[in-house]
């Protein structure tokens, strides 16, 4: 049978009514755009966030505000007009693997497996309601893939982002308020939320270190008393300045106290700096640094490049204090061979004398 239209829109209401004539669907059967379009919401229906807090699995807005942002961007748009009880694992792995950003670049294997964890998420949800009788997504496999997005800055790189003379790291990242902010990135490998969210009082000058319970909520807009570990791994975030780092803190700090500011790192003095724009700035000053080939690393990869710098030199637990973690994590662990073998030189001797 023909339609009779070429848009999709009025076919697919066409194919619907067919299905209803036929007995095949009922009124009650919902479209997945009118399932998922608040799922990941505090306005959800399905009270996924109340039911995660009762199982222990309490998560910070932005987990959720992510999933909801995937489901938005990808999965409502290609099936949000669809049945759920239609959505076939096929149509989901065909869909999946030729997925593609907003602006159509390539996305990325690990991506495109958040996308599809979401929509798994998602047709659980539906399962439990009665809406369809399986989890079409939960069929299709996740893409094997590595931490390539993670790639850290190798020694040679970080002292092109980071000079060892004053003047010439203002250069580089167009002033005080960024210099200092990338700075206390490198020294102490904090998330974004972290640095952002960090005061005055944050920073013990005699221990030459920052200590701070807090981040910055993007979505709320405010300071949360929280960081990102804390319902699996440490409180608190901890780490050491170098005296360059120090230099350009303690002239922030006393800029701040001019304003009467108690946050270092508000925009214009007012507004909190947000992942987005200060990553954006991240990769505008990297771009025009000469010799340097930023490819498609961002200011996170700046936390791995600290792990791996730490890795092998200092014991585990003590890169697992300074990033927050309840043991050593591997994930950004991104050691070459040559780096794995100098540290291992002591067990030649070793080796030699058995």
């Amino acid at each position: 049978m023909s339609t009779g239209t070429d848009d999709i829109t009025q076919a697919v209401f066409w194919a619907e009514s067919k299905l209803k004539e036929d007995g095949i669907i009922s009124n009650k059967d919902v479209t997945l755009k009118a399932f998922a379009e608040k799922i990941f919401t505090p306005e959800d229906p399905c009270r996924i966030r109340d039911r995660d807090k009762r199982y222990g699995r309490e998560y910070q807005d932005d987990y959720y505000y992510k999933k909801q942002k995937l489901v938005d961007n990808y999965i409502i748009p290609r099936f949000g007009r669809n049945l759920i009880k239609t959505i076939t694992d096929v149509a989901i792995e065909d869909w999946f693997l030729d997925l593609k950003l907003l602006k159509g670049k390539d996305m990325s294997d690990d991506t495109k497996n958040k996308v599809l964890i979401a929509f798994r998420l998602v047709m659980q949800e539906a399962v439990r309601k009665g809406h369809c009788k399986e989890n079409a997504a939960a069929k299709v496999k996740l893409i094997s893939c590595d931490d390539e997005e993670r790639e850290p800055f190798n020694p040679d790189e970080m002292h092109l982002l980071f000079p060892s003379d004053d003047e010439e790291i203002l250069k580089v990242w167009g002033g005080l308020f960024w210099a200092t902010y990338f700075l206390i990135f490198r020294d102490t490998g904090f998330r974004p939320s972290e640095i952002a969210a960090l005061r005055i009082q944050d920073y013990y000058p005699e221990q030459h270190g920052v200590y701070s319970m807090k981040s910055v909520n993007y979505h709320a807009k405010r300071i949360q008393d929280s960081i990102k570990t804390t319902k699996k791994g440490k409180k608190y975030k901890v780490g050491v300045l170098t005296s360059q780092t120090e230099r350009f803190l303690q002239q922030m700090i006393e800029d701040c106290r001019e304003r009467n500011q108690e946050c270092l790192f508000l925009m214009q003095g007012k507004n909190l700096l947000c992942t987005e724009t200060s990553n954006k700035h991240f990769k505008s000053c990297a771009d025009r640094i000469e010799g340097l080939e930023r490819r498609d690393r961002t200011q996170y990869c700046l936390r791995h490049s600290f792990e791996t710098d730490l890795a092998g030199r200092v014991e585990n637990k003590i890169v697992a204090e300074l990033m927050a973690h309840t043991k050593f994590n591997p994930v950004y662990d991104h050691r070459s061979p040559q780096t794995l073998l100098q540290q291992l030189q002591p067990v030649r001797d070793i080796i030699e004398k058995r």
